[in-house]
């Protein structure tokens, strides 16, 4: 473990007992001075300070709810479920979140050889794009009685390929053709080809600077040469967007 830490929360498959045998664990990790996220074997830390995380229970992240309804105490003498929970505030309609997402998406349309350069980012990334998805829709639907397990989300669509897809984010290969499922399953959500029109990752950031905060910081994470987790609610909070 990187650092000094006030608090340790673990959620996820392993804080819910669903957890595969592929599956990562993980942890947050409370600090008093922000760092950025990182991982250490199978174990991903994703790194927040008590006021990031007040400020995204405040704007109604989905993350958040996550973590007051299914996240484990491993070390907290401040109470930092107590606090998010204290302040958290849903939002009433996630559409706009999803038309982020939908956008976003134009990042996943790549051939073999850039696929086989950050393979590893892009799994991730498609795998972030297609849960927050769905996950919106079914917050809207059932509420604070929504489970973040990605059986019961393969149970709510009556849809098996959605665990295909998302198995993805614990790839440690190079696979493209795992990569080209998941992109589909994507495609049939949120009823959209996903094409980029700019052609590259750099033209495609450049014309939407300005217009979609959200690509631009996710093209710029793909982009960067350093292995920086996306850890899920770490993009809402850098943007300080409404969720």
């Amino acid at each position: 473990m990187k650092g000094k830490y006030i608090a340790l929360l673990l959620f996820g498959s392993y804080s819910r007992g669903d957890q595969k045998p592929y599956s990562d664990i993980d942890v947050i990790q409370v600090v008093d001075k922000h760092m950025l996220s990182y991982g250490v074997d199978r174990i991903c830390f994703s790194v927040y300070t008590i006021n990031q995380l007040e400020k995204m229970a405040k704007k109604g992240s989905l993350f958040i709810l996550h973590l007051i309804n299914e996240a484990q105490t491993i070390d907290d003498n401040v109470n930092v479920l107590g606090k998010i929970s204290k302040c958290f505030v849903p939002q009433r309609n996630y559409s706009w979140y999803r038309k982020e997402l939908k956008t976003s998406s134009k990042l996943l349309d790549i051939d073999r050889d850039f696929y086989m350069r950050c393979y590893l980012k892009l799994n991730k990334l498609s795998c972030y794009i297609l849960r927050s998805y769905l996950y919106s829709i079914v917050y809207e639907n059932l509420h604070n009685k929504i489970s973040f397990s990605i059986d019961k989300l393969e149970y709510y669509f009556n849809d098996s390929d959605i665990g295909v897809a998302l198995s993805l984010r614990n790839q440690r290969d190079a696979d493209y053709s795992h990569f080209l499922t998941a992109k589909k399953v994507i495609e049939r959500y949120i009823k959209e080809r996903i094409n980029n029109e700019f052609l590259t990752i750099e033209a495609l950031i450049i014309n939407f600077y300005g217009k979609s905060d959200y690509l631009v910081l996710l093209g710029l994470r793909l982009l960067n040469n350093e292995d920086i987790p996306l850890a899920y609610g770490e993009i809402e909070e850098q943007l300080d967007l409404k969720l």
